[in-house]
C-alpha cells in the first residue's frame, strides 16, 4: 500500500462547519513556525486582577488571531453543492461562535495514539 506524501502533508486543510443551515467550507493553510510562536505566546497572556489571575484580551482572543492568519477563503454550497466563495468583506460579519468552532476543529486535527504516549 502506497501513502501518497503529498497529499498527507498539503500545506492547506477544508474544515466544513454548518452556519445558519449552509454549509461552509474553510480553507486554511499551516502556520509557519513564527505564526505558532506568536499564536503560543498570546494564549500565555494573563494579568493580576485583584486577589486572581485572569487571561489577557491576547490570550482570549488568541484562536480567532490564529484563525485570521491562516484563513485563505471561504466558501458556501448552494444548493446544487456548488461551491460559492464568499468575498472577504462578508468575513467579518460571520458569527465568532462559528469561526471559533472552524479553529477548533483545524486545531484538533492531530491525534495522539495510547501506544504512542506511553514512549513519551
Amino acid at each position: 500500500m502506497d501513502i501518497n506524501f503529498e497529499s498527507l502533508l498539503d500545506p492547506k486543510t477544508e474544515i466544513q462547519a454548518t452556519y445558519r443551515g449552509k454549509l461552509f467550507v474553510h480553507t486554511l493553510r499551516n502556520p509557519t513556525s513564527k505564526e505558532w510562536l506568536v499564536y503560543n505566546s498570546r494564549l500565555s497572556q494573563f494579568r493580576r486582577k485583584g486577589k486572581k489571575v485572569v487571561a489577557d484580551d491576547e490570550a482570549v482572543g488568541a484562536r480567532l488571531w490564529l484563525l485570521g492568519m491562516l484563513r485563505e477563503k471561504i466558501e458556501v454550497l448552494d444548493a446544487e453543492k456548488k461551491r460559492l466563495e464568499l468575498p472577504k468583506e462578508y468575513w467579518p460579519q460571520i458569527s465568532p461562535d462559528h469561526e471559533d468552532a472552524v479553529i477548533v476543529a483545524f486545531l484538533g486535527q492531530t491525534e495522539i495514539q495510547e501506544e504512542d504516549e506511553k514512549n513519551l
